[in-house]
């Protein structure tokens, strides 16, 4: 059992404030790391995602690809479960690929 299994089967009610407080503390600060690591992540997608968009000027294809996108959406949802579901996952990663698109049309519109 890993320790963020071990803390969902904690029971909160037992805790004194103090190991309460402690508990929320290392917890904003696990998350503050992870948001530092998806925000890493998401600007290599974006680097990425740029390198496409030249790609697909060059080769006269369109910025716009709904096969793809379909495909990406559908990738993803396999990581979906009970903690994150399909539909809250297809939301963000609806968004994530509105912006990528965004980033590929800037990189088109440039000379």
């Amino acid at each position: 059992m890993n320790e963020t299994q071990h803390l969902t089967e904690l029971n909160i009610d037992e805790l004194t404030e103090a190991e309460s407080r402690e508990l929320l503390e290392m917890l904003r600060s696990e998350v503050d790391e992870l948001d530092k690591e998806i925000a890493e992540l998401l600007k290599e997608r974006a680097k990425k995602s740029a390198l496409i968009g030249k790609i697909k000027k060059h080769l006269g294809l369109p910025n716009y690809t709904p096969q793809r996108e379909k495909e990406i959406i559908k990738k993803v949802m396999q990581y979906a479960d009970a903690t994150l579901s399909p539909s809250a996952l297809m939301r963000i990663y609806e968004r994530i690929i509105d912006e990528m698109r965004a980033i590929q049309k800037r990189e088109r519109e440039r000379k």
